[in-house]
């Protein structure tokens, strides 16, 4: 592993390792409590991480810069960031859409998977009441009756056995696709980091740069991220697991062991969820060099286009070759200070 990512977010954590814990500790136990909510009302829980806990993340990351320079976690602080969400610097740095698009891609395959696990179990565990329960399914989907008392007794046939069946496809393949979107987001996290980078003037080329930078060095950044991260994303599958047995087998709910499972999984993460900002921070360090020559390359060559397609006059094009003047510049100031970091 690479010693130096090592040593400097060590570092970054010893700075303020109680304003590190106060911030992990606390939005791991809020999250765990926002998906708690959907015990109570169904979908709630979704509601209160769309628009309480992801700006809570965004405003956590955020405060971490505050926490380096030895400041108190102050709650007014991180409702602040976590406000500055909604801005147009950082709208999607999280791209939620794709992590979602993961998710689903993942629940569906597990999905799949669980369906024929349970198929050849039942078939051989329970013959019987797979064969009958199986062969009213079928006569059910190719006959279908719009009648709520004969779709109740299918589903109570044996003890409800397909029920039991659906509550286990629901609940395997919910966490498989919950874990991976859990650790997508908390790599995406990244962005929230280089959105910071970017200047008023940028926005509307710097969002879609970089994340041109950062997947075109996803693998190297992801390396890193996982060397760094490994314990958190244990954890996370942990305390999923840890989650659907006690709903499962303790409270004999197996239809809640998805929510369970998350809360858990939360639960478990505030173990070393402080570090993994500290990591997070130091992830951002090392690799701001690429994302940034990334981004001005990027900005370049949108430039570019625009002069070859569009018919400017002659201020427009100085103006435009003086951004790129200035975009040259920069690139050769950062490649200079990534030079003199790389001998320090």
């Amino acid at each position: 592993m690479d010693q130096s990512l090592r040593k400097l977010s060590k570092n970054r954590f010893a700075q303020n390792p109680f304003g590190y814990i106060a911030l992990g500790v606390l939005f791991c136990i809020f999250t765990a409590a926002s998906i708690a909510l959907s015990l109570l009302v169904p979908f709630l829980g979704s509601v209160a991480v769309v628009f309480l806990v992801f700006p809570l993340f965004f405003g956590t990351i955020l405060s971490t810069s505050a926490v380096e320079y030895f400041d108190k976690v102050s709650f007014k602080n991180l409702l602040g960031y976590s406000i500055r969400y909604y801005h147009p610097q950082f709208l999607g740095c999280f791209r939620l859409l794709w992590c979602l698009l993961r998710g689903i891609i993942v629940e569906f395959g597990a999905m799949f998977i669980t369906g024929i696990i349970c198929f050849i179990v039942a078939k051989i565990k329970y013959p019987v009441a797979s064969d009958e329960c199986f062969n009213a399914l079928v006569t059910y989907l190719v006959n279908p009756v719009n009648d709520a008392e004969t779709f109740n007794a299918l589903f109570e046939m044996h003890n409800g056995f397909l029920l039991n069946i659906y509550y286990i496809l629901v609940m395997v393949s919910g966490l498989c696709g919950a874990f991976i979107f859990i650790v997508s987001v908390a790599f995406n996290a990244i962005g929230a980091f280089y959105r910071m980078l970017l200047k008023p003037t940028s926005l509307m080329f710097g969002k879609t740069s970089i994340n041109a930078a950062i997947t075109s060095n996803r693998k190297i950044i992801f390396k890193d991220f996982l060397l760094l991260n490994w314990p958190l994303i244990l954890l996370c599958f942990i305390g999923l697991v840890t989650g659907a047995c006690i709903s499962t087998l303790v409270l004999h709910h197996i239809e809640y062991g998805l929510e369970f499972g998350c809360i858990f999984a939360f639960v478990f993460m505030a173990i070393y969820f402080p570090k993994y900002l500290a990591n997070m921070n130091a992830l951002f360090d090392k690799h701001k060099f690429l994302i940034a020559i990334g981004i001005n390359d990027s900005i370049k060559k949108a430039i570019k286009k625009i002069q070859l397609s569009v018919d400017l006059s002659e201020d427009d094009k100085q103006k435009i070759q003086d951004t790129l003047n200035q975009l040259d510049e920069e690139t050769k100031e950062l490649e200079d200070e990534n030079k003199k970091d790389s001998t320090e």
